[in-house]
């Protein structure tokens, strides 16, 4: 960008003001992406981690869910049998 800047302000002479776009700029402005880039790929790691565990947890209560259900026809079953003795 740095070298597209400058090579407009050598044909455009009314651009000279406003090409003042530094080497160190560059380097501070691809500091900030990467910086950016690593802390959004860690937020994205994490969510995924507490989305995982999420799901871990949904699964062990839907698991809980059907043995609670499954009891409960059982007693039903139980109870049933006991009636018709």
């Amino acid at each position: 960008m740095r070298d597209t800047q400058q090579k407009l302000a050598a044909v455009l002479p009314e651009f000279k003001p406003y090409a003042n776009m530094t080497e160190s700029d560059v380097k501070d402005c691809l500091k900030e992406v990467n910086d950016d880039t690593e802390t959004m790929a860690t937020d994205t790691a994490s969510a995924a981690m507490d989305v995982a565990a999420a799901a871990g947890d949904a699964a062990d209560a839907a698991q809980e869910a059907k043995d609670a259900a499954q009891e409960a026809a059982d007693a039903a079953e139980e109870a049933a049998n006991a009636l018709s003795n």
